[in-house]
């Protein structure tokens, strides 16, 4: 059977319409089995539901942008960073279509919060703004990670069997997911509170968020291994459902 081909959505330099994105996305898809397939910030849905059709699950990637609040109905907050039309216009699509064709979703930092506020959640406009400062999410200086715990309580859709507990995790983010949208439970917080881990409908396709970078620690962190891992073997099944459609 042909590796399961997974959308990952670029990233847009600011300022430019240079798109790209990090190396350790592909080589973590690539490691767990799964072929990466780049998707340019081309908002058409015919063009993006052409892709999805073909594909096996959708990973949404981090930005450097920020998701415009207009989504979640609110005005620019002090210490929102820039927004990308493209790329939150993009990733709604993607979500449409990932609903719509039951494909298996992992989210990862900007696109965790981009998932919530699809689901009709919110975010915090920026954590230092909202007075969380006892943690450090972000990085510290250019290719470096800001390391902190989480705490994982309960079962997790997909990941069944794995074990609670705490996990060292990397971080780079200053939002965060304020209010949890619709259809989501969170599972993973760190210590000063905030929503570090979401899933989906039990019932439903593999569906899981994480506010960390998994594609930058899997080699090291368990928890992140794993959700590669699953993921892999959600994206195999729905390959093997299209192959008998």
């Amino acid at each position: 059977m042909p590796h399961p081909r997974i959308l990952v959505p670029l990233r847009q330099n600011l300022g430019s319409d240079d798109l790209y994105l990090g190396r350790d996305y592909a080589a973590a898809l690539h490691a767990a089995g799964l072929d990466p397939v780049y998707v340019p910030l081309i908002p058409d849905p015919a063009y993006l539901n052409r892709l999805a059709g073909a594909a096996e699950g959708i990973l949404l990637s981090g930005s450097n942008s920020d998701v415009d609040p207009a989504r979640y109905g609110e005005a620019p907050a002090p210490g929102l960073g820039p927004v990308q039309p493209l790329r939150d216009a993009t990733d709604r699509i993607l979500l449409e279509a990932a609903r719509r064709e039951r494909l298996p979703l992992l989210a990862i930092c900007y696109g965790v919060q981009a998932l919530n506020v699809y689901c009709g959640g919110s975010l915090h406009q920026d954590l230092a703004g909202a007075g969380f400062t006892a943690v450090d999410h972000r990085r510290p200086a250019p290719g470096t990670w800001a390391h902190h715990p989480v705490r994982v309580a309960g079962a997790i859709p997909g990941l069944d069997g794995f074990p609670p507990g705490e996990y060292r995790v990397n971080s780079s983010h200053h939002q965060a997911i304020k209010r949890l949208g619709d259809g989501l439970t969170a599972f993973a917080w760190s210590p000063d509170g905030l929503v570090e881990g979401v899933h989906g409908d039990p019932a439903g396709p593999f569906l899981v968020g994480v506010q960390w970078h998994p594609e930058s620690c899997w080699r090291d962190d368990p928890l992140s291994a794993e959700l590669f891992r699953r993921f892999h073997s959600a994206c195999v099944d729905q390959a093997r459902l299209e192959a008998r459609g």
